[in-house]
């Protein structure tokens, strides 16, 4: 039975993949799950807008981190530098969307999740 909802979450794996510490030349891949929202066509078509706009690596970083916090809404399996579970909030959305990897890694998702 299909559901007509008025928001539409899901949960969707995200590889992340970056360059590994212990072997020079070597890139690891780690993978969480990440609970998404779902855009609407007029709100994709906003955020392309944005996209399209942006002239500079910096503006290009900038709507990708909004565009990211528009759509994750949580996330499981991350954890911090103790090891331990990380709880999903804006602060630490903000921190990992300074990594280009982890950028990457949700944007490829969210688009493999919407194809």
């Amino acid at each position: 039975m299909f559901k007509l909802a008025g928001e539409n979450r899901f949960k969707w794996p995200v590889t992340i993949k970056m360059p590994s510490y212990d072997a020079a030349g070597a890139v690891e891949v780690s993978e969480f799950i990440g609970h998404f929202v779902a855009l609407t066509a007029e709100q994709e078509a906003i955020y392309l807008a944005e996209i399209r706009e942006a002239r500079s690596p910096e503006e290009i970083t900038a709507c990708q981190r909004r565009q990211i916090a528009g759509v994750m809404v949580g996330w499981s399996d991350v954890t911090g530098d103790d090891g331990e579970a990380l709880a999903f909030d804006a602060a630490a959305l903000d921190r990992a969307t300074e990594w280009s990897w982890f950028r990457d890694g949700v944007h490829a998702a969210y688009a493999e999740a919407m194809s």
